[in-house]
């Protein structure tokens, strides 16, 4: 896997910084910053509402309000997250071959392996980058050819 970014979203970090006009509004932004006469500047990458009005009680509109700022800290997250799972994948092809080795040798020698693997969670973090990078893959398809081995078995853990 390369580690180049093929996403087209703007570099982290993001940050949350409250709206200036609306408290129950929250902007995930880059570069914010105050300046001068108190006004403030950033590259703004999104809104979360916490979408409270005049029916809700004051224990919905302290959970709107917690929902929010977890929404807010989830998505300011986001480039990290990415960055995370790039990394993830260019060790996971620097360790599979010694990993398929240790298998290739519980096999010659009579041993097998029953426990559980990593299959699904490969192919779902697999998913996830091909969304950030524009991609439609859902972490139900099979694997691609980056996932399989040399006989064309996957090869996951």
């Amino acid at each position: 896997m390369a580690t180049e970014t093929r996403a087209r979203f703007t570099p982290g970090p993001w940050e949350i910084a409250p709206h200036p006009d609306d408290a129950e509004y929250l902007e995930i932004c880059v570069d914010y910053e105050k300046i001068a006469g108190g006004r403030k500047q950033a590259h703004w990458i999104a809104e979360c509402d916490a979408g409270i009005d005049s029916d809700m009680s004051d224990e919905e509109a302290d959970r709107a309000v917690e929902t929010n700022q977890a929404n807010a800290q989830f998505v300011s997250a986001a480039p990290d997250l990415y960055t995370a799972l790039q990394a993830f994948f260019v060790k996971w092809e620097q360790v599979l071959p010694a990993i398929t080795s240790a298998f290739v040798m519980m096999q010659i020698h009579g041993s097998t392996y029953n426990g559980p693997n990593l299959e699904a969670e490969l192919l779902a973090m697999r998913a996830a980058l091909r969304k950030a990078e524009g991609g439609s893959c859902t972490a139900t398809e099979p694997p691609t050819s980056a996932d399989r081995n040399d006989e064309g078995s996957a090869r996951f853990l």
